[in-house]
């Protein structure tokens, strides 16, 4: 996703991940960078998540 602020695009990545019982979740990471994605789009990420709240979780990028 990218939005302009400040004059400047601003980039965040849309995550999506699988929970262990199927429950599929959406979202736009607050990570951002400036100027250019960080990644392409497909990269694919780590998702650490609480199994009672997949809302609460931690996404690990591959270092670049």
């Amino acid at each position: 996703m990218s939005a302009k602020v400040k004059g400047v695009t601003v980039y965040k990545p849309i995550i999506a991940f699988n929970t262990e019982k199927g429950m599929r979740f959406t979202f736009v990471s607050e990570d951002r960078c400036e100027g250019k994605p960080m990644y392409a789009i497909g990269t694919e990420v780590t998702v650490l998540y609480d199994p009672k709240d997949p809302k609460n979780n931690k996404i690990e990028y591959p270092e670049i």
